[in-house]
């Protein structure tokens, strides 16, 4: 692939890399100089899986400002340049998340925020 070609990537084409065909990735966004893909799994047992489109009706994104008027303490899942991160929010209304290793405090860089639901147990 090109340049030309590497920029006009859109959402659901279908990439591999030279060097291992047998990943496959899914083109998610294009930044123009970047592209983010996401990978590709089968999924099988429909009782081990939740839909994320439910979860999304009942966890709407909030903006930061609202999201830091409830007690959101813990882990949450935000938009931070863009792109959807986990990080933790703490106490003092920091969101935390490791990006190289480095915690980030960039709230002005953070757009969205919402809590993270962790399904119910199974029962065994």
């Amino acid at each position: 692939m090109n340049k030309e070609q590497f920029k006009q990537l859109k959402a659901g084409d279908p990439v591999s890399h030279k060097a291992d065909r047998s990943q496959g990735y899914i083109v998610h966004c294009n930044y123009g100089n970047r592209v983010t893909a996401v990978k590709t799994v089968d999924i099988t047992n429909p009782a081990e899986w939740d839909l994320v489109a439910e979860y999304e009706r009942e966890q709407p994104w909030l903006s930061v400002e609202e999201f830091q008027l409830e007690p959101n303490e813990g882990e949450c899942f935000i938009v931070l340049k863009g792109r959807v991160v986990m990080a933790y929010h703490d106490h003092k209304g920091y969101f935390l998340c490791s990006k190289n290793s480095i915690d980030c405090y960039m709230k002005e860089r953070i757009t969205k925020a919402r809590t993270v639901k962790y399904p119910d147990k199974p029962d065994l």
